[in-house]
């Protein structure tokens, strides 16, 4: 009983550790989700990627990413997100910016 819990803990260490997973890796999944995001969103907003903010964090990777929306010229609203991807490579918090 006390391996497993021993085996448990290691298997815990070495999935928050994920090193199988490359920071390229993960800035190219924000990459396509970022894009496919902006397929997505009203006209006038835009989504930008910091790329000096990828920061490596327990079981994955976080970025920011930003968006600015305006209509005719005029600034409506603006933000900021920190998108994590995961160690099984799923991207969470992609901003979704809605003009309204």
């Amino acid at each position: 009983m006390k391996a497993f819990g021993i085996l448990i803990i290691v298997g815990i260490v070495v999935v928050a550790w994920c090193p199988w997973f490359a920071v390229g890796d993960a800035a190219q999944l924000i990459r396509a989700k970022v894009y496919q995001g902006q397929q997505d969103i009203q006209d006038g907003c835009v989504l930008s990627i910091d790329l000096n903010t990828m920061e490596k964090v327990p079981f994955g990777y976080r970025q920011s990413v930003s968006y600015t929306c305006s209509i005719g010229g005029d600034f409506v609203s603006d933000g900021k997100n920190n998108v994590f991807v995961t160690f099984y490579k799923q991207v969470i918090g992609v901003p979704h910016p809605i003009i309204k």
